[in-house]
């Protein structure tokens, strides 16, 4: 009888392992409420994807603390900081990024935290590790810089049609070439996240719509800040502060002309695109059912997390479920689909999550700045989410015990400020907007 070495056993069980590499942004990074830490970093969905190939996809683990944001390196560290990650995403990254920017020491960006010990760029880093497969998300941050800039709502922060179709299609060639499957994904309409408010969405989380014309869309940031009570609704007068028809159709237009770019490109290399404008688009019409709960993209409506741009646990694991379909159908492998059983588990065990729709969601406490003053907005902190509790009236004490935890935490002064100025000041930092 043959018999076979234990250790030739082992090693011929190594090599069979695949190997996945993720290359994006700050979704696909693991950020939720503005933050990014081991807590949300485990439901990303390239982690998703991986485990139910039984592939390798090790992630470059966070310890973040209850004052933490994203970019900020401020007591935020590497749990391993020698491990090689397969999760090469960054936040902030756009397609120049991906291609181009390389950590440096000392740490002290998203990118050098995330990417080091690698000396490359994403890109890279995913030509040098040859992986089985490589999951391509980017493009976002290309548009989200018309909308994350509270004050500046005038759609001028677009990357141009020239730049990003030279860039996206570097990204499609060398991840291709370096890959033996690549699958692209491409953008949804960020006008429409729970980022952006229309009057009605305003009036329901703020009290009133505070004259926000039909058509228009103002931000969380702003939002949050009437909310408080101590904003006035004459900041919606400026029209940096809103985002106005013309604007709203500049920017959907750009995000069309980028997914018109992603899909040439990616047919060019013969590469998959996971359609995530039409899923979001699907679920801002009808909502995503699930075990007797409607999603949506509104805030709090179990899509997005706290911040309003980035998806939950269970927002992940609907479009790592998407990746598997695609990739299963182009390449005619055979990944299961998270079952109902795991989609069940995540999303009833998801903390961002409204189960019982008083308007409030567990939250995660103290998993950075966002999750610890959220309960001050009553937004978090329901420690039973399954039965619906009275109504969160939200008072200016309330809002001012808002504004002095951003404050203490975030080490803000309030001198020479008003009183609006510092609420407006306090939700940008909260949300994690660059001041």
């Amino acid at each position: 009888m043959l018999r076979i070495p234990l250790c030739l056993l082992l090693l011929s069980s190594a090599a069979l392992a695949q190997t996945v590499v993720s290359v994006g942004e700050s979704s696909g990074e693991g950020v939720q409420s503005a933050d990014v830490s081991a807590a949300t970093q485990l439901g990303v969905y390239s982690k998703l994807v991986a485990d139910q190939m039984g592939a390798a996809h090790p992630l470059p683990l966070i310890i973040s603390h209850p004052f933490g944001t994203v970019f900020s390196t401020f007591g935020r560290f590497r749990l391993d900081p020698n491990l090689h990650a397969h999760n090469l995403a960054i936040s902030g990254a756009d397609v120049t990024d991906v291609l181009e920017k390389v950590p440096t020491l000392p740490v002290d960006s998203e990118t050098d935290l995330i990417l080091s010990p690698y000396s490359g760029s994403q890109v890279e880093i995913a030509e040098s590790l040859s992986p089985d497969l490589t999951l391509c998300w980017v493009g976002n941050n290309d548009s989200l810089g018309a909308i994350l800039p509270f004050d500046q709502l005038d759609a001028s922060q677009l990357t141009s049609v020239s730049t990003f179709q030279t860039k996206f299609h570097e990204i499609a060639q060398r991840l291709s070439a370096a890959s033996d499957k690549v699958v692209f994904a491409n953008l949804p309409n960020l006008t429409n996240i729970a980022f952006t408010f229309d009057a009605a969405e305003l009036a329901e989380y703020a009290g009133s719509d505070f004259g926000l014309p039909a058509g228009y869309r103002t931000s969380l940031v702003t939002a949050t800040a009437l909310r408080t009570g101590l904003v006035d609704g004459s900041v919606l007068d400026d029209p940096n502060w809103v985002l106005d028809p013309t604007e709203i159709a500049t920017i959907q237009q750009r995000i069309e002309d980028f997914n018109q770019i992603i899909a040439d490109e990616a047919a060019a290399v013969d590469a998959p695109v996971v359609d995530i404008a039409a899923l979001f688009d699907d679920i801002e019409q009808n909502g995503y059912n699930l075990f007797g709960l409607t999603l949506t993209n509104d805030f709090r409506g179990g899509v997005f997390s706290l911040d309003g741009v980035h998806p939950t646990n269970i927002g992940h694991a609907i479009i790592a479920n998407e990746f598997i379909a695609k990739l299963n159908s182009h390449y005619s492998m055979s990944i299961p689909a998270l079952s109902p059983l795991q989609l069940a588990l995540i999303l009833f065990t998801d903390p961002e999550i409204d189960k019982d729709g008083d308007g409030r969601v567990t939250g995660r406490a103290f998993a950075g700045l966002l999750e610890t003053v959220a309960p001050a907005l009553g937004v978090s902190g329901d420690l039973n989410d399954f039965v619906a509790d009275a109504p969160f009236n939200l008072s200016q004490s309330n809002g001012k015990s808002f504004v002095r935890q951003v404050e203490g935490s975030a080490g803000l002064t309030s001198w020479g400020k008003t009183l609006q100025q510092r609420a407006l000041s306090a939700s940008s930092r909260a949300f994690g907007s660059l001041e």
